[in-house]
């Protein structure tokens, strides 16, 4: 009978070895994809400032050429900054919050990983008292 406690712990040990590291696995994904989440929104945030500087310069050529006194111009320049610098909060305010749940996620895959484990260590002494049977007492004495 002592084999069948070592295979029980064998079996017991891989399966805690594999979920251990399906977690980390899982876990390392997540890493990687708020990276690349983190990338993209740098990249995301210099085209629009791209994008911004090249509508202020548009602007100004605009406003140099119709004759537009530079109190007006100030004025449009100012509303413009206001509605850029309102979608780079909305956008730094979105991405904080994709941060925030992928970390949650990791977080969760942590803890599921450590219930399965310690569900696989209760299971072990289980399926031993299963396979020694009601009446056999003295489990792997006796035997020939």
């Amino acid at each position: 009978m002592s084999w069948v406690i070592t295979a029980i712990a064998v079996s017991t040990g891989a399966s805690l070895y594999g979920q251990s590291m399906s977690a980390k696995a899982q876990q390392a994904q997540i890493k990687d994809q708020m990276k690349q989440e983190e990338l993209a929104a740098k990249s995301e945030e210099l085209a629009r400032r791209e994008q911004l500087n090249e509508a202020l310069a548009a602007n100004a050529i605009d406003v140099s050429q119709s004759g537009v006194d530079a109190a007006t111009f100030a004025s449009l320049s100012l509303n413009s900054a206001r509605q850029a610098g309102l979608a780079e909060g909305q956008e730094e305010l979105s991405f904080r919050l994709r941060q925030a749940a992928l970390q949650r996620k990791s977080k969760n895959v942590g803890a599921i990983r450590d219930a399965q484990i310690a569900s696989s260590l209760l299971q072990a002494p289980l399926q031993y008292m299963s396979l020694k049977g009601p009446g056999d007492k003295n489990p792997g004495k006796g035997e020939t």
